[in-house]
């Protein structure tokens, strides 16, 4: 199964949508919108632009490319205080490939020290 048919029945489950729903605003057959659930077909650009605007996500979280949701508009800009993301981006490059590793870790552990712990 391809990561746009296992986004595509997550935002379908997740989001209380049916095939059926997407069929109609895409004006495809639901054979169609099966095979792309099914990962038997993929579709072509401009209805992978379309599958996103009627999930409001985007294209990369679609393909699998990003594990936000969120289209890039819709991402908080103010990291904190008058830090933003394109300060943080613009930092980021200009640092060496280890000290992104560090970073990555470091935003890794992090978020894994946020999150519950399961089956505790």
């Amino acid at each position: 199964m391809s990561m746009l048919s296992e986004r595509l029945r997550l935002l379908l489950e997740t989001r209380g949508k049916s095939q059926k729903e997407l069929t109609l605003y895409l004006h495809l057959s639901n054979g169609t919108i099966s095979n792309y659930v099914n990962g038997v077909h993929q579709p072509c650009v401009d209805t992978l632009i379309n599958i996103a605007r009627f999930f409001d996500v985007s294209i990369d979280y679609l393909l699998g490319e990003s594990k936000s949701p969120l289209r890039h508009e819709q991402l908080p800009e103010v990291i904190h205080g008058g830090y933003t993301v394109s300060d943080f981006q613009e930092d980021l490059a200009c640092l060496t490939n280890n000290d992104r590793a560090c970073i990555a870790h470091i935003t890794k552990a992090l978020k894994g020290y946020r999150e519950p712990k399961r089956g505790r």
